[in-house]
């Protein structure tokens, strides 16, 4: 392992960091309403209105942005005062080659519109992910002493602690974003009048601080507590190990409240790595190890108490998921659904049933085909027959034409009767022929990991023609079969809902910037993986350095192990990118074993 000499070091002033603080401190707590009008690509495949009201992702867009190109121009002034030498390291290779299939999927994306800027509500387009590998670069040359690891750690763990507060507040149902002060705070003026309208529809002790939902919370969470966890176990400081220790427990309480299961997996995946690399380490901490697992088990007990064990049966689902295979089917029992020419046939677990038409006249049959006895009170259908009581059928007008709606439950699904016969019709009122979709592998298993097996069936078919070029950044909601009714319906419960992410990190990249992209981001990962296994195992932890390194090294994992369920999102992104452009200039610190000759 390389020593370093702390006395060798630059004394580079931190003001230098300030566009990478406010990335890693000021851009996730970023919440302001953006009213955007959709055109384009972006309202032909959204359902909803032709306004958007955006409060979590735009702005956080534009702030990266603005915040990329103050940190270019930081770079640059240093660069010609002399005060700074580009650091020569392999891994700008795969970070390089990255960002070309970006560049290329942009280009030859046919949707060049949400290419570069990003689909609504998530706003992660070709810019935005140029300036992720941009920030990475920047923090490996700009990252010069202690002073600024500190600087960039310290703001990201306060910053950290307000979100981890607002978390805290919307557990026990007193989110500040639902108050009249907090409304005014993130509305415009001239929409001052909206603020009674305001409602974020994520249900009672929903904990997503300012990163838009809950799933998001666990990414974070997943790299905020490992970080916070590791700084508290080694610190020699007093008062930083009680800090720590405080932001370890809040950062813990909100991974566990805000019942992500992809940040648990993220979390459990960090600890995992945290042990195996530094268990020699850690044993000689034995009595604070114990310490911080009994504060994080007094957390979780607190936690699951209020919601009445609720935190433990959302970790349980995690093993019931992948243990059931039978029960996975759709909330209403449907098995399958058949449109044809003049029929849709419905299967479920315990009957088939029919809808037939003929001319203007509607008829149902039983699995034999004989015909059923319905009876119709005030445009409701219903059928006699005992088997189909969870069935209602209404026959009405829109725009022109004939609706025939089925409702199971409180679920409904609308098929217009045209004179081709029956078709779908998208949540944007166009006609959709029914067609075959393609898909792969999770058959019967579609609700598994909150239907995310659904949405992997049907978006690895579409890695064959992402090898090279992908569709282009975040135009994954734009060639998701989205025409897959039938398929939601079983997945979800309804129809009617947008596929806009595909719940994986590595499978987003894969469709969006093609498979190439991806293997240069693994290649990128595996190489800072590989560098701070060599920095890290065997290490006594005694310096500034190694005790950082690690911490970040396990927020990276965490972040990674979330990967597996969850997606890159502009809130959580810019954190990850900043802390591995410094994970990676703190192990040519310790190891430096990366240079390029």
């Amino acid at each position: 392992m390389k020593a370093y000499n702390k006395k060798s070091e630059r004394s580079g002033s931190w003001h230098s960091l300030i566009p990478l603080i406010f990335l890693v401190a000021v851009v996730p707590l970023i919440v302001f309403c953006k009213v955007i009008t959709l055109k384009g690509a972006s309202y032909a495949f959204w359902v909803g209105s032709k306004q958007n009201y955006d409060f979590f992702s735009y702005n956080k867009m534009v702030w990266i942005l603005i915040s990329t190109v103050a940190a270019i121009a930081t770079l640059i002034i240093r660069m010609l005062s002399g005060k700074l030498k580009i650091k020569k390291i392999w891994l700008y290779i795969p970070m390089g080659v990255y960002s070309f299939f970006v560049i290329i999927s942009a280009l030859l994306s046919k949707y060049k519109d949400v290419s570069l800027i990003g689909f609504t509500d998530r706003y992660e387009g070709m810019f935005v992910i140029l300036s992720y590998i941009i920030v990475m670069f920047i923090t490996i040359n700009m990252v010069e002493n202690e002073k600024h690891v500190k600087v960039l750690l310290y703001a990201l763990l306060a910053s950290a602690t307000v979100m981890g507060i607002l978390g805290v507040f919307q557990y026990f149902n007193m989110d500040i974003f639902q108050t009249a002060f907090g409304k005014s705070l993130i509305l415009p003026s001239k929409y001052k009048n909206l603020a009674d309208k305001i409602k974020f529809t994520l249900g009672p002790r929903t904990v997503y601080g300012t990163l838009y939902h809950y799933n998001y919370m666990g990414s974070y969470m997943a790299m905020l507590t490992p970080l916070a966890f590791v700084l508290f176990i080694y610190s020699k400081n007093r008062k930083m190990k009680i800090a720590f220790g405080a932001i370890a427990l809040l950062m813990a309480f909100n991974l566990f409240a805000c019942r992500s299961r992809a940040g648990i997996v993220g979390g459990s995946f960090a600890l995992l790595m945290f042990v195996i690399v530094s268990w020699k380490a850690v044993m000689r901490q034995w009595k604070i190890l114990i310490a911080a697992v009994l504060g994080v088990v007094v957390i979780f007990i607190g936690a699951n108490a209020v919601t009445n064990g609720g935190i433990a049966t959302r970790i349980g689902s995690i093993f019931w998921d992948i243990e059931r295979n039978d029960n996975l089917q759709a909330t209403h029992g449907i098995k399958d659904i058949v449109v044809g020419s003049n029929s849709i046939k419905i299967m479920d677990t315990s009957a088939i049933l029919t809808a037939k038409v003929s001319g203007q006249e509607l008829h149902f049959e039983d699995d034999k085909g004989n015909v059923l006895h319905a009876q119709i009170k005030n445009g409701e259908i219903t059928l006699k027959d005992e088997k189909y009581s969870k069935y209602k059928f209404y026959m009405e007008k829109q725009k022109g034409y004939n609706v025939l709606r089925m409702v199971i439950e409180n679920d409904k699904m609308d098929f217009a009767v045209t004179p081709e016969g029956f078709k779908y019709i998208a949540g944007n009122g166009v006609l959709v022929d029914p067609k075959p979709v393609e898909k792969f592998g999770f058959e019967g298993r579609e609700k598994m990991g909150s239907s995310r097996a659904y949405i992997w069936s049907r978006s690895l078919p579409l890695l064959k023609h992402t090898i090279v070029a992908g569709y282009g950044p975040d135009t994954f909601a734009i060639y998701f079969p989205q025409y897959d009714y039938i398929g939601k319906l079983k997945a979800y419960g309804t129809a009617s809902i947008i596929v806009d992410k595909p719940h994986n990190l590595y499978l987003q990249n894969a469709i969006n910037t093609g498979v190439f992209s991806l293997i240069s981001l693994l290649v990128l990962f595996i190489g800072y993986f590989v560098s701070s296994v060599k920095a890290y195992f065997n290490n006594k932890f005694e310096n500034f350095y190694s005790i950082a390194g690690l911490a970040i090294f396990t927020a990276i994992c965490g972040y990674l192990g979330a990967g597996f369920f969850n997606d890159s999102v502009v809130s959580v992104a810019p954190v990850f990118w900043v802390l591995l452009g410094l994970g990676t200039a703190i192990n040519l610190k310790l190891v430096g074993d990366g240079s390029l000759h």
